[in-house]
């Protein structure tokens, strides 16, 4: 048996535009062979009519027994991510930091147990290669900024810049924040039923009848097109790929805003409003995908971040 490994390669580009400008330009590539995955080592060769009970005549290789479960190093992965980030340096109260990453990860399977709907088991055993597609946790494009802003009111700064009360009320302020956009995670669909006749209801999956996959009007109610697939022959396997829809698209923000009141030398009182996912911005789950359950195929019913939370610190140095 091999040993799983992993091959990484990096590529780092740096250029300086101004004092102040910094843009890096990075590739990042990983692929890793022979590793662990779940495996029914006594799935029927071929899918068939016939028994799959502990009887004489059972299509199973082993017919005293049923499932055979093993951890088995067939499991092989890919990933490719480009990835640009700018970095201001702190110029007219203002710094940021922007990273974009538009990636692809690929393997056969995504984890030992069952990770956000991933299959735990190839649909075909004795033809694993068909189950490479998009890995579970696939993110196509991820933007993150984060932000610092002084606020041009109060000593120092553009206004209000002469002392007094107004300044020790409304100057010295600082708001940041941290902006996140990524693209929605692959989702797997099952038939919900086992017309090979293997024992493996829950990774066989449904055939495309030729219709689109996305509905016209697409919403939370009807993520995916209930007529696009349809339960394969009997004694065959699905041929609809794994990890083949996208869900929803992420976007959340969180903002804050903080001041810092001077008591004495060394001593100072700051206060600080915080927001979290400030906009209250829903961002939905992943869609039901197995067919034979229709009154709930292609709805999404949950979330994948919190409602808005909001709280208010204080903090006394000294």
């Amino acid at each position: 048996m091999k040993t799983p490994y992993i091959e990484q390669y990096l590529i780092d580009v740096q250029r300086q535009v101004t004092p102040t400008l910094l843009v890096t330009l990075a590739y990042l590539g990983n692929m890793g062979h022979d590793i662990q995955g779940l495996m029914d080592n006594n799935d029927p060769a071929v899918p068939g009519p016939g028994s799959l009970g502990n009887v004489p005549g059972s299509l199973r290789p082993f017919p005293a027994f049923g499932v055979i479960q093993t951890n088995s190093p067939w499991v092989n992965s890919a990933y490719n991510g480009l990835s640009v980030r700018l970095v201001k340096r702190i110029s007219h109260g203002l710094s940021l930091n922007q990273v974009y990453t538009w990636s692809r990860s690929i393997d056969d399977d995504s984890a030992i147990r069952d990770h956000a709907g991933d299959t735990q088991f190839p649909q075909n055993p004795y033809d694993a290669i068909a189950d490479r597609a998009l890995s579970i946790f696939q993110m196509e494009h991820r933007s993150v900024t984060s932000f610092i802003y002084d606020l041009p009111v109060g000593k120092g700064r553009a206004f209000l810049n002469q002392g007094g009360v107004a300044d020790a009320i409304l100057g010295g302020w600082q708001v940041g924040g941290i902006l996140t956009l990524q693209s929605g995670f692959p989702a797997n669909t099952s038939s919900g039923q086992d017309p090979a006749n293997i024992g493996e209801s829950g990774y066989e999956r449904p055939d495309y009848t030729g219709l689109p996959v996305k509905p016209a009007n697409q919403t939370i109610n009807n993520w995916i097109n209930y007529s696009a697939y349809a339960v394969p022959a009997l004694y065959t396997y699905g041929s609809v790929g794994r990890n083949s829809v996208i869900g929803p698209w992420l976007g959340n923000i969180d903002l804050n805003i903080q001041k810092r009141f001077v008591v004495h030398e060394g001593q100072y009182l700051e206060i600080r409003f915080e927001g979290f996912n400030t906009t209250n911005h829903p961002n939905f789950g992943l869609p039901a995908t197995t067919l034979s359950n229709q009154a709930t195929f292609g709805t999404i019913t949950s979330t994948t971040t919190n409602m808005r939370q909001l709280q208010l610190g204080l903090k006394f140095v000294f």
